[in-house]
């Protein structure tokens, strides 16, 4: 598993930023956090941001065997038309499909944006081109029910972060590898309704990858985002019920500018505050 990113939206630094978080990020040489998205695998991915298509080049990890990437969210830094439409542009891609995991929601959303577009603009979006050509194809991911991407098989639960008038709520996945581990990814999830916990009570989860996007700051119980408290409430909730065990591997990511904690004091939070070992992860990290 490889972060491609682990900033929010807002990205550590902000480019348009000059705020001590962004200032301090930049003179201290601390690695920088493009939008979250994370490499399962050669044939597998977590979100699919503006910046997948340069942390492919950068990284030396090529897309070129993808196979299916399960979407959180339809909002712009986990969802980005134009890194897709980079596949009109080779030729090698003949014969390929990239299967496009999203909620109902945010299937309804992309369906509805696409014939917009085409609409406003008389012609068809690149991505409508995708579509029709079979280089990508829509699949839905109904929450609370298994299903199969391949060798993998997948659960999905809504959480509390919801987007385009509610009618489209962020997917946490748990994915299961073909060798039996389980991933637990919860991006843009803020504090789970009690639903969630009931349907993953006992998963035993070996790897937990969870946004704490608002780090330091003082947020409500009814945010759509986790802060770092109540990252470690998720956490503990979570290996009460069995999602998680003593040994599972729990990972921060999602982080933005607007709380205060440089990478370094995140860590020495969690390592104070938080029972569980949680490494906070960086862009470029392999777990």
């Amino acid at each position: 598993m490889f972060f491609f990113g682990t900033g929010a939206a807002e990205m550590v630094p902000n480019p348009f930023c000059d705020c001590p978080v962004c200032e301090r990020a930049r003179q201290s040489g601390e690695t920088p956090r493009k939008r979250s998205a994370m490499m399962v695998d050669e044939h597998c991915m977590f979100d699919f941001g503006p910046e997948v298509a340069a942390a492919s080049q950068m990284y030396g990890r090529p897309l070129n065997q993808l196979t299916d990437v399960f979407i959180t969210h339809t909002h712009e830094d986990h969802f980005s038309f134009s890194s897709f439409d980079i596949l009109t542009m080779t030729n090698t891609w003949a014969g390929k499909c990239l299967n496009v995991w999203l909620s109902p929601g945010g299937l309804e959303w992309v369906q509805g944006y696409l014939r917009a577009m085409e609409t406003i603009c008389g012609e068809k979006a690149e991505f409508a081109r995708l579509l029709e050509s079979d280089a990508v194809a829509l699949r839905e991911a109904r929450p609370y029910e298994w299903g199969e991407a391949g060798d993998k098989r997948f659960f999905a639960v809504e959480s509390n972060h919801g987007l385009h008038a509610q009618r489209e709520h962020a997917l946490n996945y748990l994915l299961e590898m073909p060798h039996g581990e389980l991933v637990l990814y919860v991006c843009d999830a803020g504090l789970w309704p009690e639903k969630n916990f009931a349907a993953l009570a006992g998963a035993r989860a070996q790897t937990l990858v969870m946004e704490c996007t608002f780090g330091s700051q003082d947020i409500g119980v009814d945010w759509s985002h986790l802060n770092a408290a109540h990252f470690a409430q998720m956490v503990e909730r979570m290996e009460k019920e069995g999602v998680i065990t003593p040994e599972t591997r729990v990972y921060a990511t999602h982080i933005n500018q607007v709380q205060h904690f440089s990478h370094a004091q995140l860590q020495a939070w969690f390592d104070a505050h938080c029972a569980h070992p949680v490494t906070v992860a960086q862009d470029g990290m392999e777990i």
